[in-house]
C-alpha cells in the first residue's frame, strides 16, 4: 500500500514538473559544456561555480532558503567506471558516510543514473548522491539537507533527476 502511495506522489510530481499541470516553478540548468540539462526548482539559487581546467572538472552549487543544497560536479575522464558496485565502493571509502540504500533510474535518451541515500556523520546531514556517465564525462549530483528526507521530498528529488536530458 505504501508503494502505491509513493508511486502516486511520484506521478503527480512528474506531471507538475513536466508542465502538464500548473506552470512548474523550475529553471533549466545546462552543464558547463552545454551537453546536458536538468530542471531545478526556482527556490534554489546558484551560490558558487568553480572550474579547474587542469583537472578537467567543475563544481556548481545551488542553495535554497532552508539551507538545502544541490552540488553538481562534472569531470572529463573516460576511465572512470560508473555502476552500482563502483558507487558502493566509493561510498565505503568514507567511514562517515552511512549507506541507507542504493537505486538506479533509467532515463530514456540519457542513460542509467546510479544513486544512493546517505547519512553523513561528519556534517550531520542526509543526502542523495547520484552519478551518471555521459560519454567521456561523469556528472554527479548531491542533494543534501539537515534532516531526513520525507517521502514527499524524496519524490521531488527523484522527479527532478528524471528531468535530465542529453542535448
Amino acid at each position: 500500500m505504501r508503494k502505491i502511495g509513493v508511486a502516486a506522489v511520484l506521478m503527480m510530481l512528474f506531471v507538475l514538473l513536466s508542465g502538464c499541470g500548473e506552470k512548474a516553478e523550475v529553471f533549466t540548468y545546462k552543464g558547463l559544456d552545454g551537453d546536458w540539462s536538468i530542471q531545478i526548482p526556482n527556490t534554489f539559487e546558484k551560490t558558487n561555480e568553480e572550474k579547474n581546467d587542469q583537472l578537467n572538472m567543475s563544481l556548481t552549487i545551488f542553495q535554497d532558503a532552508q539551507g538545502r543544497m544541490i552540488n553538481i560536479g562534472e569531470i572529463l575522464d573516460p576511465t572512470i567506471e560508473v555502476n552500482e558496485e563502483a558507487l558502493k565502493e566509493e561510498i565505503a571509502l568514507d567511514s562517515y558516510l552511512i549507506l541507507e540504500r542504493t537505486e538506479t533510474i533509467d532515463i530514456k535518451g540519457v542513460g542509467t543514473l546510479y544513486g544512493a541515500l546517505l547519512e553523513d556523520h561528519s556534517t550531520e546531514q542526509f543526502m542523495f548522491y547520484y552519478k551518471l556517465k555521459l560519454e567521456d564525462k561523469v556528472v554527479t549530483f548531491i542533494i543534501q539537507q539537515k534532516k531526513e528526507f520525507t517521502f514527499e521530498e524524496e519524490a521531488k528529488v527523484k522527479s527532478m533527476m528524471t528531468t535530465l536530458k542529453k542535448l
